[in-house]
């Protein structure tokens, strides 16, 4: 059984993963561009198949990195050695692998992503006999000609977390939209505009100022996702997020505001941002994976860099929420709990997650004028975060009245439409 298929453009030896003995990612994505671009091959199909290492993570803090290791060679070989089809291997990012397949139709790359899981399953099953270490796969069609990397990639990430949601050990292949068994209902509209956006280049950021309370200057931009419309106004994420997270389009989103951001602080040395995370990225190692590369080469970048994760996606998984703000302390980067306060369930896991900052959510602040109550909750939120050793980020100071009432109560930074609005462009100091 051949392991790779010499139809596919094949990148040089150096970028081959020493540990695993499959192409680093580079090496992978060169490689799926080539794909794309070989004019011999317009037309013919071919799928993507993404492989991840179910709770490598816990795996990892539980038996220790030497097994991880030993996890992931083995994989490596498994793949190296025999697959159920002519295929090109990649190591993308952690315990994720991706797989560039010669396959015809649906049927026969879902067939692949099937028998690929099973027998992943049997080979790492005798690792060691206190661990059980199985493996999730996304799977996805192309067509040369109608498609491109970034597009495909997406679609097989939304697979994959499928596949996870659904328990695991088993392969998920992408069911398309107009297909009527996805649950998109209404959003498939939508769902479409997003997609044309990531893959247009017709994503913007905007950057919204961070006021710090004890000098009243700005101290940081929160970065906020947008998408370019036809009339080249401006489209709020509320509106569509949901949307590209039913998709599975998050991480890619994920991913590409980090590498705008990553560009921004290379080039302004006195700029520090704020980039969202996604539930879905906290989970995965991709996005920390292309953190750590950025730190690798220059750490001054993620020292002026603050990570925001939603409280919901904190408690939703606490363990490898855990997880994945050590590792992002770990590589130089501020971590700030978003939206605290407003499902009042993270009280008790604030000792455990090691965040640098709070931001107190906008819908208690929007009724600081109104209600008492508002008042005397913020001042708790305040003095608890302070208790923690916490700063606080209060939300939605839209008066000059919230601002003074903010600052007063103790909160350390502030953010609102009268600290100002989204904008384009940073300001030039």
């Amino acid at each position: 059984m051949q392991t790779v298929a010499s139809r596919i453009p094949l990148p040089s030896s150096s970028l081959y993963d020493p540990l695993t003995g499959v192409l680093t990612r580079d090496g992978f994505l060169k490689s799926l561009s080539g794909r794309f671009a070989d004019p011999a091959k317009t037309g013919e199909p071919f799928g993507l198949i993404v492989v991840d290492i179910d709770h490598f993570g816990h795996l990892n803090r539980t038996l220790g990195t030497v097994f991880g290791d030993r996890v992931l060679r083995a994989l490596g070989h498994r793949l190296n050695r025999g697959l159920p089809v002519r295929a090109i291997t990649g190591r993308i990012s952690g315990g994720r692998f991706a797989l560039l397949a010669e396959c015809h139709s649906d049927q026969h790359l879902a067939e692949c992503g099937d028998a690929l899981v099973r027998s992943i399953a049997s080979e790492l099953l005798h690792l060691d006999r206190n661990a059980y270490v199985t493996v999730s796969a996304g799977c996805a069609i192309a067509w040369p000609g109608q498609d491109n990397g970034n597009a495909l990639i997406a679609r097989a990430e939304q697979s994959l977390a499928q596949a996870k949601a659904k328990g695991r050990n088993r392969s998920v292949l992408y069911n398309p939209p107009h297909q009527p068994s996805l649950e998109f209902g209404p959003n498939i509209a939508l769902g479409r505009s997003v997609v044309d956006a990531f893959q247009n280049d017709r994503l913007a950021l905007v950057f919204q100022p961070v006021v710090d309370a004890r000098s009243n200057r700005t101290a940081f931009h929160e970065c906020l996702l947008r998408i370019q419309s036809a009339d080249e106004s401006l489209i709020d994420a509320a509106s569509w997020i949901p949307t590209a997270e039913d998709m599975g389009l998050i991480g890619c989103l994920d991913q590409w505001v980090l590498n705008q951001a990553a560009g921004i602080l290379r080039e302004r040395a006195d700029v520090t941002l704020a980039v969202n995370v996604s539930g879905y990225t906290a989970g995965g190692t991709e996005w920390i994976g292309a953190l750590a590369e950025i730190a690798s080469k220059e750490p001054g970048i993620v020292s002026r860099l603050i990570v925001e994760i939603t409280e919901t996606a904190a408690v939703h998984d606490i363990g490898q929420t855990i997880e994945f703000v050590c590792r992002a302390r770990e590589l130089g980067v501020r971590i700030a709990l978003d939206d605290f306060g407003a499902g009042y369930t993270a009280f008790s896991h604030l000792k455990d997650l090691p965040v640098h900052m709070v931001k107190i959510d906008a819908r208690l602040t929007r009724k600081l004028q109104a209600e008492a109550d508002s008042k005397r909750l913020l001042t708790a939120l305040f003095r608890l975060a302070e208790g923690f050793g916490l700063e606080t980020v209060a939300e939605g100071a839209e008066t000059d009245a919230d601002y003074t009432a903010l600052r007063d109560g103790g909160a350390s930074y502030i953010q609102g439409f009268f600290c100002g609005r989204p904008a384009p462009a940073l300001p030039v100091t």
